[in-house]
């Protein structure tokens, strides 16, 4: 079972990984189009396709 609970933890590490990434670049295209005043965190992501508190974690 050891070796069952590393997997997860790896592929949990990539999926964060992962996340990370989709959270960045639409950050990115955001302030690109809105600017620093115009962009929202909601519209982040959205765009990113995660919850709103995913990114403050």
């Amino acid at each position: 079972m050891p070796r069952a609970k590393q997997e997860t933890k790896r592929q949990a590490s990539r999926d964060a990984g992962l996340t990370k990434k989709l959270i960045l670049d639409s950050a990115e295209v955001e302030f690109a189009k809105q600017g620093l005043k115009g962009t929202r965190i909601d519209r982040i992501a959205k765009a990113a396709g995660v919850a709103s508190r995913m990114i403050y974690y």
